[in-house]
């Protein structure tokens, strides 16, 4: 088994991150009422096994939280995650999973993209001794289940094999020229743009900015189900033009490919350009 069963609640045992105040977390609580919260890896670990001796054979079990590439959030203060980089923080606490469970699902986004994402899977896998899988893309809920971005799949790791790395699903550009004389019909100019990584750094140098809001697809607005279960890579403010009007508009960059306009809360999906520079800082 590869793919978890979409439904609410989810099938097997399930524990989400307790933080207060997040839409998304609240819409995975909505979907799955009696699933336990927790705010750290040990209480997370300590849901599931509770949940395991209860059943009449060990069966799968769910992680829910907020990520990106190779990390998922087991609660909101600063170590409580399970990362490709802090194994010695958390596999203490999930060594307790082995032989306990038949495979751990991980809800948060993209968790199993890229190669952080095939270690971290290989890691916990040879832990717990059961298949660990996670998306490779966007993911969210809603009160009927959860919601994978098409092109997205399912990255398992076995105690023996480490996957071959996925990354998440491209989308094409770059849909904004930097001078007039690109611009498209119909097409979006940007003359300014300031990038800030994560969101409390220093801005990206000004031509790095630029090259970022150059490959955001702010032609394309999407439409995206239920509450993202992605972290926050940075913040975006670009002044751009429209045969219609010229504004200012501030963006939040979700796990380096998604963008959430915080005005109009309108989503842009970035290029795989942007994901590329914009690890890089």
């Amino acid at each position: 088994m590869s793919t978890p069963q979409n439904s609410a609640p989810l099938d097997g045992c399930t524990t989400i991150d307790a933080a207060k105040g997040d839409l998304a977390l609240k819409a995975a609580r909505d979907a799955n009422p009696n699933a336990p919260g927790n705010s750290t890896t040990k209480e997370a670990v300590d849901n599931l096994l509770a949940c395991e001796t209860k059943r009449p054979k060990f069966g799968p079990a769910n992680l829910v939280g907020h990520g990106c590439d190779g990390d998922i959030d087991t609660g909101k203060d600063v170590g409580q995650c399970i990362t490709s980089k802090n194994t010695q923080l958390w596999t203490p606490h999930l060594e307790k999973l082995t032989d306990k469970v038949s495979q751990l699902f991980l809800f948060g986004c993209s968790v199993g993209a890229g190669v952080e994402g095939s270690k971290l899977l290989h890691q916990l896998a040879q832990v717990i001794n059961a298949p660990v899988s996670a998306p490779t893309g966007l993911i969210s809920f809603t009160s009927t289940g959860y919601k994978l971005e098409a092109g997205a799949v399912w990255q398992t790791a076995t105690p023996t094999e480490q996957p071959d790395l996925i990354e998440p699903p491209p989308h094409g550009g770059p849909h904004a020229m930097s001078e007039p004389s690109g611009a498209s019909p119909g097409g979006t100019l940007v003359r300014e743009a300031d990038y800030t990584p994560r969101g409390d750094g220093p801005s990206a140098p000004e031509h790095v900015s630029m090259a970022l809001a150059k490959e955001v697809l702010w032609d394309e607005p999407v439409v995206i189900e239920g509450e993202l279960l992605a972290k926050v890579t940075g913040h975006l403010n670009a002044h751009v033009v429209t045969p219609r009007k010229t504004e200012i508009r501030s963006l939040i960059v979700y796990n380096h490919v998604v963008l959430l306009d915080v005005v109009t809360k309108t989503y842009y999906r970035a290029t795989p350009e942007f994901r590329r520079i914009a690890r890089e800082l």
